[in-house]
This record gives structure tokens, sequence and C-alpha cells, in this order.
């Protein structure tokens, strides 16, 4: 397990396939990257805006999720699979 720590970064792609070249969404812990890290809370929060969804236009896409320390160490953290719902109540 990896504990969060003060400095860490955080990158999270999503692919159509884990073989895509290009990742359909991009997150980082840069600011405005859509992601916080909190060091103090233990937490990472992802933030993905209406505005930046509405375009996205797959059936189902797989994720990865990976910390970086300050001396450059890699954490996958997670991975998955997610599935594009569109607006259901409208």
């Amino acid at each position: 397990p990896v504990t969060i720590a003060a400095g860490f970064t955080g990158v999270l792609q999503a692919r159509e396939t884990l073989s895509s070249p290009v990742p359909i969404i991009q997150l980082t812990s840069a600011a405005g990257g859509g992601m916080v890290i909190s060091d103090i809370n233990k937490t990472i929060t992802i933030t993905i805006p209406a505005i930046n969804t509405a375009s996205l236009d797959f059936t189902s896409a797989v994720y990865g999720l990976e910390l970086t320390s300050l001396n450059g160490e890699v954490f996958p953290l997670i991975t998955g699979t997610i599935t594009l719902v569109r607006e259901i109540v409208r």
C-alpha cells in the first residue's frame, strides 16, 4: 500500500482499449488539471466538468491512476473500466 505524502503528483488516463495510443481522458494534479491530492486528508479528488464530458463518445474504456513521489517513484494506484452513460434525467 502507498501512503499519500506531501509532494506527490498524479496522473489519470482513460483509453478506449489498453493499446489505444491516445488517451480519451487525461487528468493531472497540476493546477487546473482536474485532480487534487491532499496529503493532509489522504484523499484524491477527481473532477471532470460537464462541459468536458459532453463531447465524450465511447461505450467503455479502461483507466489507470498513478502517483509519483518526490523522489520519482511511481505507484500504480488503481485501474479499471468505465462505462459512459448518457444523461438519463433531463
